[in-house]
């Protein structure tokens, strides 16, 4: 069974369910092949690590009395150890990056990842307190969303779509994702767009205050008024 043949039941890729009628899609993408290895499991910092190691592993051997052929073992099995894990390490981000669909809508963005467990993560716009991003030399770019107080999310649920070094909360991320830039204008424009639609929405919508109503006699007959007189309505906090 292919990784895609995993998720054969989505109606859209990426999405574990249809769209609601008021929502769209503005973006889907997936993180970049082979620059996530290098970012989100540092395969350049691990390959440099053994790199010192064969390196230092040189001169030990000499100062030691080692011989030159000793001391080519140990340096051949150490670049290739290092090999192995770099090697290890970029079919996992591969991996990552075939299994990953990020998609942003106009209220939401969802996470659909796992290679052996898929899942999806949904982090309505409502939930998002700032987003950030942060573009590559290549154009790939890392955009991250912090989440309003209150709200908490695992960051083994979602690792490694989640910003770098981030340990005190999880900020879920759209990682490596090609033309970050441009990826980063549509998430912040779907967030200005949604918070002035919210504003909007909150201002039409009133609530009239319950009251008993009263009766007053004008000439001999009898008519209900209400017990503010008509006063201006009261607005409804909730969605303020």
């Amino acid at each position: 069974m292919s990784a895609n043949d995993d998720f054969a039941f989505e109606p859209v890729p990426g999405l574990p369910s249809d769209l609601p009628d008021d929502e769209k899609i503005l973006w889907s993408g997936s993180p970049d092949l082979w620059t996530l290895g290098h970012r989100a499991f540092h395969t350049r910092w691990i390959a440099a690590f053994f790199s010192v190691l064969a390196i230092s592993s040189i001169f030990s051997g000499f100062n030691h009395g080692a011989d030159a052929g000793r001391v080519a073992i140990t340096v051949v099995t150490l670049l290739f150890l290092g090999g192995l894990v770099v090697g290890f390490l970029m079919v996992m981000g591969w991996l990552v990056a075939i299994n990953t669909i990020y998609t942003l809508t106009n209220k939401r963005l969802i996470i659909r990842h796992g290679v052996t467990m898929p899942m999806a993560v949904n982090v309505p716009f409502t939930k998002i307190a700032r987003a950030d991003a942060k573009i590559h030399g290549s154009g790939a770019g890392d955009i991250s969303v912090s989440l309003l107080d209150g709200n908490r999310l695992s960051i083994f649920a979602i690792w490694p779509h989640n910003r770098p070094w981030s340990w005190q909360g999880a900020a879920p991320a759209m990682r490596l994702v090609p033309n970050g830039a441009k990826v980063a204008k549509t998430l912040s424009d779907a967030l200005l767009a949604h918070a002035k639609a919210e504003e909007a929405a909150a201002a039409n919508e009133t609530v009239f205050e319950p009251a008993r109503p009263k009766v007053v006699r004008t000439r001999d007959r009898y008519m209900p008024v209400t017990a503010s007189n008509g006063a201006n309505p009261v607005m409804n906090p909730a969605h303020m």
